[in-house]
């Protein structure tokens, strides 16, 4: 009983480690395909009326950043975004990188697709390596995941049509 509890948790594991890297690679050869690349953490997906919404698509599925490097491959994305789409609007929606400084506004969404939402943000933190470890005795990924479940959807709007 023990020894198939075992063989069933390696078969699930091995399974989540293989399928991750993937489907991130399959959706970012689509990606690369359709032109909506920007860097190894970013997309971009055609809204309506030359606005685009950029989206955090890690290129392999699992990735290691710092708020450092997370904010410098943003700032990639948006310059190569601005050198392809010069005439278009950029916008970003998200549960975790918000401000009080910056203007945006609320997403309004149904409860069930909030909690998708969430759900995908929780995945893309639990895919960050760099996730795990304690910052002043808590573990990062817990105090991560802690703001998702309570931060609503806001839409930022990244680049304005010049």
């Amino acid at each position: 009983m023990l020894v198939n509890m075992l063989v069933s948790l390696v078969f699930i594991i091995t399974v989540f480690v293989i399928a991750i890297p993937f489907a991130a690679v399959l959706t970012t050869v689509w990606a690369l395909l359709t032109g909506r690349y920007l860097n190894s953490y970013f997309v971009v997906s055609k809204k309506s009326n030359g606005v685009y919404e950029l989206h955090h698509q890690p290129a392999v599925g699992f990735y290691y950043t710092n708020g450092r490097k997370f904010y410098l491959k943003t700032k990639q994305a948006i310059n190569e975004f601005q050198v392809r789409y010069p005439n278009c609007r950029l916008i970003a929606s998200t549960l975790t990188q918000q401000s009080a400084g910056r203007k945006g506004s609320l997403v309004v969404m149904s409860p069930l697709s909030l909690t998708f939402a969430r759900l995908r943000a929780d995945f893309l933190i639990i895919c960050n390596l760099a996730s795990y470890r304690k910052v002043s005795g808590r573990w990062q990924v817990v105090k991560l995941i802690r703001a998702v479940q309570k931060n609503v959807l806001i839409r930022y709007q990244i680049k304005e049509i010049k």
